[in-house]
């Protein structure tokens, strides 16, 4: 078993949906081929260094108080969806430097990131209507 885990790519390789690789297109860093993996892999790692992560901590902080200050005012929370928006809002403030986005806006980022994840998972026929074909609305004209 310890033998078959330890050798992907040479005696077992992974397998994403014909979807998910269509969605993501040629360049998504799950579905490149091994030495294009280990390349961007290692790129990711040294931008999530200790001392990287260590100087957005603040910010991180500050969002996440925000978000439960948020919570402590109001009624019944659901716990599962707001932790999703939270997470998604210190990605965009952390990662893509969008602070302070609406909450109107958080939320419908977050539902198209769910059609899109949920999109991975169909069957590739882009047919009016089906999960596969709104999502597939989303990819870039480049990537069509």
């Amino acid at each position: 078993m310890k033998k078959v885990l330890l050798s992907e790519h040479v005696l077992v390789d992974t397998c994403w949906p014909v979807a998910m690789r269509n969605l993501m297109g040629p360049g998504c860093l799950a579905t490149s081929n091994t030495q294009d993996h280990r390349r961007r892999r290692k790129r990711i790692l040294r931008v999530m260094r200790l001392d990287n992560l260590e100087a957005v901590l603040p910010e991180m902080r500050d969002s996440i108080q925000a978000e439960l200050t948020s919570w402590a005012s109001g009624s019944a929370v659901d716990i599962y969806h707001q932790a999703k928006l939270l997470t998604l809002r210190v990605a965009c403030a952390v990662l893509l430097g969008y602070r302070d986005m609406p909450a109107g806006k958080l939320a419908s980022l977050a539902q198209d990131l769910l059609d899109f994840g949920e999109g991975f998972f169909q069957l590739p026929i882009a047919v009016p209507f089906t999960k596969y074909y709104k999502v597939n609305e989303f990819k870039l004209p480049g990537q069509r």
